[in-house]
């Protein structure tokens, strides 16, 4: 939320006929307060506005307190709208003594806006709580998207923040008004947010809060709890809270990639890699700065692409050195392209007993090898021929073979295509092999077979070239490699 150009507070407009939200309780749960629930700090009062206010504009909250019928405490507290607090709803601290004076009893609680120009608006719909402990069951805790409740929280594998979700509560309804609380340590790590049930809310059976990663980075090393909380006129119910630990990230610099050199500024950690100088693999190295203990875990992640492009080496190379590890050259040809590719090698530690932190990665690509590392196709029966004599082709067609290339490895895609001069005079092509993987049995050969039909071989213009160019995918098909062609052969009758 923020202050538009014209001063208003950047909070969803209320519709003319919706009325003013009821005030909630943060400690309170089903519209009963117990005051040991009520800490040194007092109760909190919420207002979830959503009404399009402007600086200057001012709300008054009422507690009136009620024992045996008899009022034994009216009090009111003031909040100013300015340029500190345009960001959430309105909040009131009540003293615990006024919560204690009415136990056993109960508050009656509204308020009223008064807006900079004059203008006072109706007093909102009064809420009342009852001054005793709550028995009813609470609401299920909210869960945070993608991550294990039964695991810390490193605020840094969430660089934009966190999504708190929550299944629809039950009897959940349009205009309903739904506080989320994420309670840190310190007043400064802890923010309150608030929204109003749409159609889309209730179409989808959950709610949804973002929280930006200020909160996590605020309560590093601490444990936070998340809640929530809805009301509409006389009810109300709050959620179990969802603990959290929070991790205190260490300062785990970048792996060391051997061979690859720096690319951009200092800091980014960026850099590429030769795949000529990762034919037999690639060693990463863990910085010396980690300090490992006996017990303590390290392994290296290698993020590449999904289709054979990752991998998580566990084991380093040697048991005496146990900061190196190599990542197989199968991980490597899926990841060779220009700088959309580049991917991230990062280490993760794992302290005896601990809790496993990654380390701030290396942005890595790969350059692709160069088009001479790989074979010509061949035409085997010719044995070095430079003529093809139709007559002599068997009714299954020509073999062509292509041999064995750096990284060959099976389910890699291969395409092989054909083209000559049509008899017409016309250029024509035919795709003699579409995109098919490596079998197991040409990885055992070392090399793929392929026929040329004959079919196609009698479409042709006798004594023109045939040319026939192979494309293999290291990635199940993102992208191709176009190896040289093989234009040399020409066909006679």
């Amino acid at each position: 939320m923020s202050e538009s150009a014209s001063g208003k507070i950047g909070l969803a407009a209320l519709p003319d006929q919706v009325a003013l939200p009821v005030a909630q309780i943060k400690q309170s749960h089903d519209l009963a307060l117990g005051v040991d629930d009520v800490g040194d700090n007092g109760a909190l009062a919420v207002v979830p506005i959503v009404a399009a206010l402007e600086i200057g504009d001012s709300m008054t909250l009422h507690w009136k307190g009620f024992y045996d019928g008899i009022a034994l405490i009216d009090w009111s507290g003031k909040f100013t709208f300015d340029d500190s607090n345009t960001k959430g709803p309105a909040l009131f601290s009540i003293e615990r003594s006024h919560v204690l004076i009415i136990e056993d009893g109960y508050a009656e609680i509204n308020y009223q806006i008064d807006f900079a120009s004059g203008v006072q608006s109706d007093e909102s719909p009064t809420q009342t709580v009852h001054i005793v402990p709550p028995v009813a069951e609470r609401l299920q805790a909210p869960y945070i998207d993608g991550h294990d409740s039964n695991q810390p929280i490193d605020p840094g594998r969430y660089p934009e923040g966190i999504t708190v979700q929550f299944a629809a509560y039950p009897g959940m309804q349009l205009d309903d008004h739904v506080v989320l609380y994420g309670d840190g340590v310190r007043d400064a790590g802890s923010v309150v947010m608030a929204l109003r049930i749409e159609a889309s809310h209730i179409e989808a059976g959950a709610v949804a809060f973002s929280i930006g990663p200020e909160w996590l980075q605020a309560n590093q090393g601490e444990k936070v709890e998340v809640f929530y909380q809805y009301a509409r006129p006389g009810v109300a119910a709050t959620s179990e809270a969802l603990s959290l630990s929070v991790l205190l990230p260490l300062d785990l610099p970048p792996a060391v990639v051997e061979k690859a050199q720096a690319e951009g500024l200092p800091g980014q950690n960026e850099g590429y890699l030769l795949a000529r100088d990762a034919t037999s693999g690639v060693y990463v190295n863990v910085s010396e700065s980690v300090l490992l203990g006996e017990n303590d875990d390290l392994e290296v992640h290698w993020q590449g692409h999904p289709s054979g492009g990752r991998h998580i080496a566990q084991t380093p190379v040697s048991p005496d050195v146990r900061t190196r590890f190599l990542v197989p050259a199968s991980a490597v040809a899926a990841n060779m392209g220009g700088d959309s590719k580049r991917f991230d090698v990062f280490y993760r530690f794992t302290p005896f007993n601990g809790h496993a932190q990654d380390s701030r990665p290396f942005h890595l690509h790969i350059r692709p090898l160069d088009q001479e590392r790989y074979p010509i196709i061949q035409w085997p029966r010719l044995a070095g021929a430079a003529t093809l004599s139709l007559k002599t082709v068997a009714a299954s067609g020509e073999d062509l073979q292509l041999g064995l290339w750096p990284f060959m490895a099976e389910g890699q895609l291969v395409t092989i295509e054909a083209s000559g001069v049509a008899a017409t005079g016309a250029p024509t092509r035919i795709t003699v092999r579409d995109a098919q993987g490596v079998s197991k049995t040409e990885m055992t050969q070392r090399k793929v077979m392929s026929k040329l039909a004959l079919g196609f071989l009698r479409t042709l213009k006798l004594n023109e070239y045939i040319t026939v160019t192979p494309q293999i995918s290291f990635d199940g098909g993102d992208t191709f490699f176009g190896l040289a062609s093989n234009n040399g052969v020409k066909l006679v009758d």
